[in-house]
């Protein structure tokens, strides 16, 4: 957890301030004589709780600045007071990395202190990616910056790889400086370093007192309630934000240290955390005020949110309270709220929220902060939303299709177009929403049958129909009315590649009788070309087929425009047979994910990740023993953990220096052969770990865990791939049936060496495809995943996929060849993807048949955030199905499972353990409803009670909206804050509820009787 490590005590709650300066610090090397005299005569320590850490705040500059992939935000990370000792990952962003084994880096105290006894180091130690698993300090002063004096080595009592280190050096006396320097040695390879501190016997520095400044608005301020001529908030719906990269403008302009490069506070981009420079600076002292234009009266606001960071060692504080305000088209104003700060606030980013009950209308919203004085007020964003209907936000409506299909009472025999101005219907998987919605035409534009042809290509010549979006499927409805007879279809669209107008490959055209069974009739594949001009395609049939629906489905990778669709055929079925091959499982409307079974696998339900590359040697049979069974927390084994396991190469350099997706050679394939099957390594480490495990849990002895290998494509660039057959000369990739040599010699040899291994406790199932796209810019890319699946499938294998979220070619991985395909949400990994990736890979996943992956990396062990992200995984899972009714893949970055199975904090053992009930189907993701709750406070005072939550777990606390006659904060801690509204005596009631990062369990009632 993160902890502030200044030892006040605990009655303060603001610490000493800091300068947001950074000084022009020598970046000459120190001296290394030993006998420099310090400036005054040693004294003997006298142990006292007032030592403080002095280093806290401070400037300091690095000789080599930190690497701009691992940045250190501000300038400011490596004293902000933020350890976080459960980290386990170089990407936490509390870290600030620096490119080889030897740093300076220099503190300015900004005062001489002569006090100094303790200086110390937090950084971390990792096993692989270039990172140092050694890293020492040698620890030097100096009270004018120019003569230094060494105080020696900080010492690591405990070196841990893969975990935070702590090195210290504590003196026998006192020392006096002003700058402190650490000189970092070690190992070749990347240092990580949090924190680097100085510790004094010396008196604690106030800068600003939080609660004065809390108490002071309050009794300026009040409470204000909110208008109550709205509609009542449903907070079942979606909430939507409607002021996302909306213009905003400023009274009071932020501070020219923290400025706003444009959009800043509406751009969407919210960490959450200080780990980038995404944050608005308000100097304190003075009110300031975002007034955001909506650009137009939106009537149905319910929640205003900011977000705000907290950091008192920094001078960071959230604002002491916030008023809301709805201005019309006038700017004529109504007051809707006051929030207020959190008076516990802890290091971190910090969610102010004013949610209303009943909605507001406003065309402008303007926020107004008053500020703490001496503080700086970092804002991150501030949203705007609404409670909506998810339907209200699509683009495009949800289709509505008739299942009562009949023939026409009177046909005709005439051909003709059939869908001639007929209007359309789409479907999208996402809906489109947010910024895609503006770059695709309306729904009700009838350009696609209006039986006009466009003179030109120019997409925006207003005859086009017009689609954006970064890889979504579109499939285009026709309802021909009755049932009616088909034979031939027609596409036209525009091809501007230069302005990435792009024709689809491929047109599949669906066909359905009742709107209930589909059918793939075929593909319209239409002309392409590198110059700009119209691109037509149709798509004739041997036989008329009967159809009341007519589908025109195809990819959108980027801008599509389309001039004209056509159906063909006769009101008359006569001579018409119907549809009754190439049902598909990419159906217009959701059907079902794939679904275990006997034959997929060898009947594998959860298959996890384990990855091994050049000079990584860890996959042991110690290694594998979490993975195999449930360890509880005495590391006793007692259920089935994983039933599956698929062995692929890292994202990193191959022994001959290339990598799995382009430049690996025959030797590199090779070095994965051996290094799959080596003694005591990868399968044979899972083999003996399995036999121990089934013994362990008195399984059957025939029992086996499933095993998948990875073949890696052979790509164009490689001419020079080495001699598999013997005949003296070298496969060239450029030569289409060298690679499928490549990867017949490759499946030979991994067959071989299984068969040759013997193994009785895990069974080869499948072969996994590396790329997770199809290489459409390989114009042998398709043909070669079809030709591996059928060599795969010629060793009665399965052939599974897992492509990125939306990846090219995802949704047509059946026709690939493929058995088994799961997709990736991309979700866990950055703070900037958007939620949405979750629920809209269900629905892909659900409307393409495919399985899901799950995705957890080491921050999910330590970090909140990434936390949240996995657990998000897990609840959508057990509320929309795929937690039973589908094959899963688990994406871990290297032993995360591990690492969580043996972790002594509350997010490494949670992940484990939620991780095992979602295999087993039974995560219990609603928590308990709390028990109601009643207080007592006093009449205009700030009252602040406390609620139990459950022992042991993690919680959030949500407050739906505000009552009335108060502001409420209710923190994760169980803290809970009120304000009450001047002079009112009564009762207040509001609701509460609280998840164990899951679900949410039923409100609590709160009333707090004000006398």
């Amino acid at each position: 957890m993160k902890k502030l490590i200044s030892l006040l005590l605990a009655a303060l709650f603001i610490l000493s301030g800091c300068s947001s300066a950074v000084q022009n610090v020598s970046d000459t090397e120190p001296s290394t004589d030993e006998n420099s005299d310090t400036s005054t005569p040693p004294q003997q320590i006298i142990q006292d709780p007032t030592d403080v850490v002095i280093s806290l705040g401070k400037p300091y500059k690095a000789a080599k600045p930190a690497a701009p992939e691992y940045p250190d935000a501000y300038n400011s990370q490596l004293t902000d007071g933020i350890i976080n000792n459960d980290s386990v990952s170089y990407s936490d962003s509390t870290l600030v990395g620096f490119a080889g084994p030897a740093q300076n880096i220099t503190i300015d105290l900004e005062k001489e202190y002569d006090t100094i006894h303790t200086f110390s180091a937090n950084f971390l130690l990792y096993d692989g990616a270039g990172v140092s698993t050694n890293i020492d300090f040698t620890v030097f002063i100096s009270t004018d910056n120019k003569k230094w004096n060494k105080l020696g080595k900080l010492t690591n009592e405990k070196p841990t790889v893969n975990a935070m280190n702590t090195a210290t050096l504590k003196l026998d006396s006192y020392v006096t400086a002003r700058y402190v320097r650490f000189q970092s040695g070690g190992n070749n390879g990347w240092q990580f370093m949090q924190e680097l501190s100085v510790t004094a016997f010396t008196v604690p520095e106030l800068k600003y007192d939080y609660n004065a400044a809390l108490t002071n608005a309050y009794n300026k301020l009040g409470t204000v309630t909110p208008p109550q001529s709205g509609t009542p908030v449903n907070f079942s719906y979606e909430k939507t934000n409607i002021s996302a990269n909306c213009l905003y403008f400023y009274s009071g302009y932020p501070s020219t240290s923290y400025p706003d490069k444009g959009k800043m506070l509406t751009d969407k981009v919210a960490a959450g955390n200080l780990g980038a420079e995404g944050w608005v600076g308000f100097n304190g002292g003075k009110d300031a005020s975002v007034t955001i234009d909506l650009g137009k009266t939106v009537t149905d606001i319910a929640t205003v949110d900011i977000m705000a960071y907290n950091n008192p060692v920094k001078g960071f504080a959230l604002p002491a309270a916030i008023t809301v305000t709805a201005l019309d088209e006038k700017k004529n104003a109504t007051p809707i709220g006051v929030i207020y700060g959190n008076p516990k606030a802890d290091i971190g980013g910090y969610t102010l929220s004013l949610p209303v009950s009943n909605t507001f209308s406003a065309r402008y919203v303007k926020v107004t902060f008053h500020t703490v004085k001496d503080a700086i007020h970092l804002i991150e964003e501030i949203t705007v939303s609404a409670y909506r209907h998810p339907d209200e936000n699509l683009l495009y409506p949800p289709v509505k299709i008739d299942t009562n299909s009949t023939p026409w009472e009177t046909p005709t025999d005439e051909y003709t177009n059939l869908i001639l101005n007929k209007p359309h219907q789409i479907h999208v998987e996402t809906g489109i929403k947010d910024k895609f919605a503006e770059n695709n035409s309306p729904i009700d534009l009838n350009v696609m049958t209006d039986g006009e042809f466009s003179p030109d290509h120019d997409i925006h010549n207003e005859k086009y129909y017009k689609f954006y979006t970064n890889g979504e499927r579109r499939h285009i409805i026709y309802d021909l009315t009755h049932i009616s007879a088909v034979d031939k279809f027609t596409a036209s669209f525009t091809n501007v590649t230069g302005w990435s107008v792009n024709v689809p490959k491929a047109v599949s055209i669906i066909v359905s009788v009742n709107g209930k069974e589909w059918y793939k009739a075929g593909e319209i594949i239409p002309a392409e070309s590198n110059i700009p001009q119209k691109a037509d395609g149709e798509l004739v049939l041997p036989q008329k087929l009967t159809a009341r629906y007519v589908v025109f489905a195809f990819d959108v990778t980027s801008w599509v425009g389309i001039d004209e669709l056509q159906v063909f055929g006769t009101q008359s079925l006569t001579n018409a047979k119907a549809p009754t091959e190439g049902l598909v499982t990419e159906g217009i409307l959701p059907n079902q994910r794939i679904e275990p079974s006997a034959d997929l696998m060898g009947g594998a339900t959860d298959l996890c990740l384990i990855y091994h590359h050049y000079g990584y040697s860890s996959n042991t049979v110690d290694y594998f023993k979490p993975y195999l069974a449930y360890l509880d927390k005495d590391g006793t084994p007692t259920d089935i953990m994983f039933d599956s396991f698929l062995f692929l190469y890292a994202v990193s350099s191959m022994p001959s220096g290339g990598s799995p997706d382009g430049g690996s050679v025959m030797s590199d394939w090779q070095w994965c052969i051996d290094d799959i099957f080596a003694k005591n390594q990868n399968l044979d480490a899972l083999e003996k770990a399995a036999g121990e495990i089934k013994t362990a849990l008195g399984l059957p002895e025939d029992f086996t865990y499933k095993v998948c290998l990875t073949l890696y494509n052979p790509t164009t660039q490689i001419t020079d791939f080495g001699d598999i057959d013997g005949d003296g000369i070298s496969e060239n990739f450029t030569n289409y049936q060298d690679r499928l040599k490549a990867i017949q010699w490759y499946i030979d040899q991994c067959e071989k060496r299984y068969s040759d291994a013997n193994f009785k406790n895990i069974e080869l199932v499948g072969y996994y495809w590396w790329d997770e796209y199809v290489r459409y810019e390989d114009p042998d890319g398709e043909k070669l995943i079809k030709d591996t699946a059928d060599m795969v499938h010629e060793t009665d294998k399965d052939f599974i996929w897992i492509p990125w979220f939306v990846a090219p070619g995802y949704n047509r991985w059946e026709s690939l060849g493929f058995d088994v395909a799961c997709m990736q949400p991309n979700y866990v990994f950055k703070t900037t993807a958007p939620y949405s990736n979750l629920p809209n890979c269900e629905m892909y996943t659900k409307m393409y048949g495919m399985g899901v992956e799950m995705e957890v990396w080491e921050g999910s062990l330590s970090d909140k955030e990434f936390y949240s992200r996995y657990m998000s995984y897990i609840a959508l899972g057990a509320e929309k199905g795929y937690m039973n009714d589908t094959i899963c893949m688990y994406y871990q970055s290297m032993n995360v499972f591990g690492a969580a199975a043996i972790s002594d904090n509350l997010m490494g053992r949670n992940v484990y353990d939620a991780t095992y009930h979602f295999i087993k189907g039974d995560i219990e993701d609603k928590p308990q409803k709390l028990p109601d709750v009643s207080f007592t406070a006093k009449s205009n005072q700030i009252f602040i009670g406390k609620i139990d939550l459950p022992q042991g777990k993690l919680c959030k606390i949500k407050l739906n909206s505000q009552p009335d006659n108060a502001f409420v904060i209710a923190d994760e801690d169980g803290n809970l804050f009120l304000f009450p509204q001047k002079d009112f005596k009564g009762e207040i009631k509001f609701g509460i509820a609280y998840s164990e990062y899951l679900n949410w369990s039923e409100e609590t009632i709160i009333t707090v009787t004000v006398e």
